[in-house]
């Protein structure tokens, strides 16, 4: 599930700034972090090590780049590029949501649907995914009605 959503992200990602040496990124802004972290994650930087993705995602999630917690949530949860860590995933995919990035919402209410990382709890998940579809999330509006549809038996 989550390596569908984190392919999906790259797609949506903005590009053309991963010109930027990764050695510059004291000069660059958060936004051009997190476009150059996602030019590192997709392999377009010639020179530079994917895994280095995780670090500049990182970085810019704790500075406040919604963006980056949602992308940071993914690679940990699913071990992109480095060891998994589920419940490290689960606490920025949390972040992001709380944040009222739809794609954040998205996951959170499928963690919770699914029991990734916390108690599965369906209640919560129908809250978080309703609030990712009212945003327009095209998966979440699916699997929200898809719930609504079985009366919130199963996912």
């Amino acid at each position: 599930m989550h390596g569908k959503c984190l392919r999906r992200r790259r797609r949506r990602s903005r590009t053309g700034v991963g010109a930027h040496p990764a050695g510059k990124r004291g000069h660059m802004d958060i936004q051009a972090i997190h476009d150059h972290a996602v030019q590192v994650l997709a392999g377009k930087v010639p020179g530079t090590d994917r895994s280095a993705a995780r670090a500049l995602f990182a970085e810019n999630a704790a500075r406040g780049h919604v963006g980056s917690m949602v992308i940071l949530g993914i690679v940990l949860l699913d071990g992109v590029h480095g060891p998994q860590d589920i419940p490290a995933g689960v606490v920025w995919v949390r972040k992001a949501a709380d944040a009222g990035h739809s794609e954040g919402e998205f996951l959170l209410g499928m963690c919770l649907a699914e029991g990734t990382g916390m108690e599965r709890d369906l209640e919560q998940a129908i809250v978080w995914l309703r609030r990712a579809a009212d945003k327009g999330h095209e998966e979440a509006s699916f699997i929200f009605a898809e719930l609504a549809r079985r009366g919130h038996s199963d996912i």
